[in-house]
């Protein structure tokens, strides 16, 4: 859900990128879904790791992503 809201948020800006930047959020998303899908499959510090991971690399694409929306607007 927060994947397609970021999406929403920033397709205006996204001009001829619109397709590859919603396949890149699908594999994103995919990743999280896969990450948060290992819980009580694997070692606890293994899922707690992965997932850490997986949350984190969001986090840092969604802040690049928005300081390069916000110079976009200015």
């Amino acid at each position: 859900a927060f994947t397609i809201g970021f999406y929403v948020w920033i397709r205006p800006y996204l001009l001829d990128l619109k397709i590859p930047v919603m396949a890149y959020m699908i594999v994103i998303s995919l990743m999280a879904i896969t990450a948060a899908y290992r819980f009580e499959r694997v070692n606890l510090l293994s899922f707690q790791l992965v997932l850490a991971g997986a949350i984190f690399f969001i986090y840092r694409k969604v802040k690049k992503s928005k300081l390069k929306v916000s110079m976009t607007v200015i």
